[in-house]
This record gives C-alpha cells, structure tokens and sequence, in this order.
C-alpha cells in the first residue's frame, strides 16, 4: 500500500468512525505549503464527468519524519473538521479561521484545539493546532486503525527539499596580473599584486 492509499484508507475509515459517513469524496494529496502541516481547499477540482466539485486536503511531508504515526494522521482529522464545517456547519468562515463550531467538532471528534499545540492554548484563532485527548473519539479510532493498516509507510516517506544551487561567479584580475577568484555576484576583489 502506497502512501496515497493509506490516507485515502485512513479518510474512509476516520469518516466512518468519526463523522457517521457524512463527509463528501476528498481528494488527499501530499503537498507542502509553508509551515502548515496540512490545509483543507474546499470545491479545489470540478469533476468534469459527473458534474461534482471535489474538495483537496494536504498534508505536509515535511512533518512526516518529526511527527508520531498519530499526529500525521490526526491532522488529516484535523483538515476533515474544516471540510465538515464546510459541507455541514453553520457558521463556515470565509477564511481560514478557526471559529468556535469548528473548535466544538474538533473536541467531539477526541482532537483538543489549542494554538500552542499543547493544553492551554487558544481554541479560536487563525493559526489553530490541536493535541490528541487521551482515550478520546479520535484516540480510540486510531488505535483501531493501526491494526488493519501498516502507519510505518507513512514514517517511510522522507522528504528531501531541493536546494537552490548557489550561483559561483568568476573573477580575472581586470589589471592582467591572470589572478582569478571565485565567490557570490557581490565579492568585493582587490588585486594585490
């Protein structure tokens, strides 16, 4: 089972256990963007076959590596309380923000909304993380979840940035002693000769 499979898994199997089959088709890529370790894009695709729009959630590989088995995948959970609130809430925000009926899901599904990622923080804000309650909704299901699929491919994936090559430039000595130097464009040079 690939990555891709796995999370699609996990998507079917976190719907069925958390939201009762509510949740529309999503497409879940492995995507990153910024510091977020996830995002959910609503209506992000328009099936062009039978007419439906397709909602996208992303989680970031760069996480993958740092994060438990549990918190990868509690932040899919995480971006499928924002695709609730979407399909099914009442009071959606046209932002990203993180409202209070968005905050009141995520503690009926065993995630606890907190800006520090940690007890104590705030439930509401525009950068909102959660941690994991403790033989909660979500705790339970997960457990479950682990023991029909293999959560070490997610570990398996490693993401490795590509880095910008730096730009070497090359310096001849303009008075003709044949001196050649190599840096950055804004090397100052000085013949000594």
């Amino acid at each position: 089972m690939d990555c891709y499979a796995l999370f699609q898994t996990a998507y079917n199997f976190f719907n069925e256990k958390l939201f009762d089959n509510i949740l529309s088709d999503c497409l879940i890529v492995v995507a990153r963007k910024g510091k977020a370790r996830g995002y959910f894009w609503a209506e992000r695709y328009n099936n062009k076959i039978d007419n439906t729009i397709v909602h996208e959630i992303a989680l970031n590989p760069e996480f993958f590596k740092e994060d438990s088995v549990d918190r990868v995948l509690s932040t899919l959970v995480h971006e499928m309380v924002h695709l609730w609130q979407h399909d099914h809430g009442l009071k959606c925000p046209k932002t990203a923000y993180h409202n209070k009926e968005w905050a009141k899901k995520m503690k009926e599904v065993g995630l606890i909304p907190s800006t520090t990622g940690e007890e104590g923080g705030k439930e509401t804000a525009a950068r909102v993380s959660h941690y994991i309650e403790m033989d909660g909704e979500f705790d339970v299901a997960c457990r479950e979840l682990k023991k029909i699929i293999d959560p070490f491919i997610i570990k398996a994936i490693e993401y490795t940035p590509k880095e910008t090559p730096k730009r070497i430039f090359k310096f001849i000595c303009p008075k003709g002693c044949g001196q050649v130097a190599y840096g950055k464009e804004t090397l100052y040079i000085h013949c000594g000769n």
